[in-house]
């Protein structure tokens, strides 16, 4: 998402280096203000791409003039965290053929990954047919 953002009457009124270093400074808090939005929301590939753009803006400038540290928190809600991936491994595993509860079978019995989720359903009989070792 990239908007300009008109100047602003302040900068105006300051000598052109001022107004660019006021500009340069607000873009930044900007992209800041975008990048702490992207993480929030749980958006890896568009925080990744903007905390990329920032360092290489910040390196295409060949000098540190202008430019603060910028200090990134990021929490991590765990239980949030682990049923979205949940639910999303459980939609691909539908989406590749599998019934719900099965999916959610695959889940319950520890599956870490599509790779284990589909190796487990690969190992466990069809629906209706008992397991091998109760045929015997």
């Amino acid at each position: 998402s990239s908007s300009t953002r008109p100047p602003s009457r302040l900068g105006m009124l300051q000598s052109p280096m001022e107004a660019d270093t006021r500009q340069a400074s607000g873009a930044l808090d900007w992209q800041l203000q975008e990048l702490s939005a992207a993480i929030a929301s749980g958006d890896a590939l568009t925080a990744a791409a903007l905390a990329r753009q920032l360092a290489t803006n910040r390196s295409a400038s060949g000098s540190s003039e202008g430019w603060t540290a910028a200090a990134v928190r990021c929490e991590v809600d765990r239980d949030a965290a682990t049923a979205a991936f949940r639910r999303g491994l459980q939609a691909t595993l539908i989406g590749l053929g599998h019934t719900p509860p099965r999916a959610v079978q695959a889940l319950r019995c520890g599956a870490q990954s599509l790779d284990e989720a589909v190796a487990w359903l690969e190992r466990q009989p069809p629906v209706g047919q008992p397991p091998p070792q109760a045929m015997a």
